[in-house]
């Protein structure tokens, strides 16, 4: 994949080799090098020492930034700040919404626990005022070229490559020494929580995905499709269905961009067999090594990697591979390509229409049938989700019913949430969990309760408006459709993940790069 020059003689180059530009490069390459192996005192303060890490680096690189790029406008140096687009002014709507949110907290004696977010997952004001820095930092200053690129692969072939030792109990840092035996499958790597992990994957796996699709050579094609695989069996190693999930919707919508060629389309479906084909080999693994595993693949994890569909797919996969590079020698009318796109998306989107329908069926109208392990995928209830069904139910429920009309619109406060859901719901919370429930395991919900309708739909905007920025320049660089797809997965998994200091620092920093990519092209 050419990652554009930026050395070239033009306004805009010359303004990101400039020492705020070299600053922000530095902090960009901190943050997708260093932070995602970041830790300290293995899984016992994981989110603490990650937020630690991102809140120092972000407000140093602020602090540089900041003063080397007023030093730069006194010496007549171009700076390139200002201009603001959709993705920018949603982003500080949200967060003169959370400040709105936050300040309305003083009337129930929270104030200093919203901003903080200590009576949550440390997701207050302070975390978003820093993850808007970090985006602002980024987007208008840093530059991207192979050494970050590089780094940030690297950096994390080894998060999957633990992540892979450590499902089969191998454990070459030492991360399990502190826990109990029963609490193995709730950690992995150095991302601490297999949801976080999960939240991160989304991101990062897409994004190899888009580099391999668009290698242009042989190197790049080994370099881009190794770590991919080994990503790929990191994420069924995860064992999270939100991961799964995520990496699907990734797929899906490169798919969409892989009809521009047949060459394209035949490496698009490449990596989807070695997507199916690396999960096949943790899959047999994880039967093979079962006395030894800290947990045994299920769910999702377990379909795609164990069962008669993962056999289909990788033949069939194989199969579409081999045909499309046997044709990508001819020349293609852009109508034909468009037309077997039209056919793919419509049998995709049936199958989504039988699978929604069956949903609403089983959820609606037939109650009672005996749907087996599929139970808590095909009908909404208490269950589904790994209960994620009863504390939607109740944060819906609450927000309705309980909430005051500036509630409703700000939100109870910054990552509060479980103040309410405990007046509220105490007692069936702890029948049904055993232990204080403090998110919504949906940043919509989460940030519908905690925001208020104001917080939801600023940062859904926010998500939306850099996703139509990118599509529509996807032409600027390489790179960009690359950071489209990760955003895509991020978005998906959050439907089903709360916000937090972990991975949720990835979805901005990307969003930040794609829009710095297309202000060096324009």
């Amino acid at each position: 994949m050419k990652i554009k020059d930026r050395s070239k003689n033009s306004t805009q180059a010359k303004a990101k080799q400039t020492a705020a530009g070299k600053a922000a490069n530095l902090y960009l390459m901190l943050m997708l090098g260093i932070f995602p192996l970041f830790y300290r005192n293995n899984y016992i303060n994981m989110m603490e020492s990650k937020w630690l890490f991102f809140m120092v680096t972000t407000l140093i690189a602020f602090v540089a930034v900041t003063a080397l790029w007023i030093a730069g406008i006194m010496k007549n140096k171009p700076a390139g700040f200002p201009k603001l687009y959709a993705p920018d002014i949603a982003l500080l709507v949200f967060g003169a919404g959370v400040l709105v949110s936050w300040f309305g907290t003083i009337s129930i004696d929270y104030f200093k626990e919203a901003w903080d977010g200590s009576q949550g997952k440390m997701a207050g004001v302070f975390l978003y005022l820093i993850l808007i820095l970090a985006y602002f930092i980024v987007s208008r200053f840093a530059g991207f070229n192979k050494v970050i690129l590089h780094v940030y692969l690297w950096a994390n072939f080894l998060v999957f490559s633990l992540a892979i030792l450590n499902h089969f109990m191998v454990d070459p840092l030492g991360m399990y020494k502190n826990l109990m035996p029963d609490q193995y499958w709730m950690f992995c790597s150095t991302m601490g929580n297999i949801n976080v992990l999960s939240g991160y994957l989304c991101v990062f796996v897409p994004v190899t995905i888009a580099c391999f699709i668009q290698a242009k050579s042989s190197d790049e094609t080994l370099l881009f499709g190794s770590v991919m695989t080994v990503s790929f069996m990191g994420v069924v190693a995860a064992n999270a269905d939100a991961g799964i999930l995520g990496v699907a919707a990734g797929f899906l919508f490169l798919m969409w961009f892989s009809f521009e060629s047949m060459e394209k389309l035949a490496r698009f479906f490449t990596a989807l067999a070695l997507f199916f084909g690396s999960s096949l080999i943790i899959g047999s693994m994880d039967d093979s090594f079962a006395d030894t595993v800290k947990e045994p693949l299920e769910t999702v994890p377990a379909f795609v990697s164990k069962s008669i569909f993962n056999r289909i797919a990788l033949a069939v996969f194989v199969v579409l591979a081999v045909c499309c590079f046997r044709f990508a020698k001819r020349k293609w009318d852009e109508t034909v390509l468009k037309k077997m796109r039209n056919l793919f998306f419509g049998v995709i989107g049936a199958v989504a229409a039988a699978a929604i329908l069956a949903f609403i069926y089983f959820s609606a109208v037939n109650t009672t049938t005996d749907l087996g392990r599929w139970d808590t995928y095909l009908r909404f209830s208490d269950l589904w989700g790994s209960s994620r069904g009863f504390t939607w139910r109740r944060t819906l429920m609450m927000y309705f019913d309980n909430y005051t009309p500036f509630q409703k619109i700000f939100g109870f406060g910054p990552d509060l949430m479980i103040v309410p859901y405990h007046t509220y719901f105490h007692e069936a919370i702890m029948e049904k969990m055993g232990a204080y429930l403090a998110d919504a395991h949906s940043e919509t919900l989460q940030h519908l309760g905690s925001l208020g309708i104001v917080g939801m739909v600023s940062y859904h905007a926010f998500e939306l408006a850099a996703q139509v920025r990118f599509v529509k320049n996807k032409k600027a660089d390489a790179f960009v459709i690359a950071i489209s797809a990760g955003v895509v997965g991020y978005m998906m998994q959050g439907l089903f993940c709360s916000p937090q200091t972990i991975s949720t620092p990835s979805l901005f920093l990307m969003a930040g790069l794609g829009e710095a990519l297309i202000r060096q092209e324009s």
